[in-house]
């Protein structure tokens, strides 16, 4: 069970990862948005790269919209699976730290109050 958790994890820091690729595409096709006022310099220079490989690979705003949404999806799942494998152990977090990375560690741990929001018959 807790390799199981482990996986969520990763599966979920990685969706997130995605997720925060395509997020500036999804803003961009906002007709409300000003994509001026965002400021070049709060982007690096690695996270534009990131960003055009993954949109060069997605190829188009209606797959674009289609990831994200997916995207969104999934990772709301998998918070789910995670939160009810976790109440299963009483949300101790802390016994989890032998099995899981710092980063797992750390990323579970400021997570665990959004995770709690994902617990099946808690409206979001």
């Amino acid at each position: 069970m807790d390799q199981s958790i482990v996986k969520l994890v990763d599966e979920c820091i990685h969706l997130q990862y995605e997720i925060g690729l395509i997020t500036p595409v999804i803003l961009s096709l906002s007709p409300s948005l000003n994509i001026r006022e965002m400021s070049a310099k709060e982007i690096s220079k690695a996270s534009r790269r990131k960003f055009k490989e993954k949109f060069e690979r997605l190829l188009g705003i209606e797959r674009v919209k289609a990831e994200y949404a997916r995207s969104l999806r999934e990772l709301s799942l998998k918070l789910s699976d995670l939160a009810e494998r976790l109440e299963d152990d009483g949300f101790e977090i802390e016994n989890l730290r032998c099995l899981l990375s710092e980063d797992q560690f750390s990323w579970l741990l400021s997570h665990k109050k959004d995770l709690k929001k994902h617990l099946k018959g808690i409206e979001l």
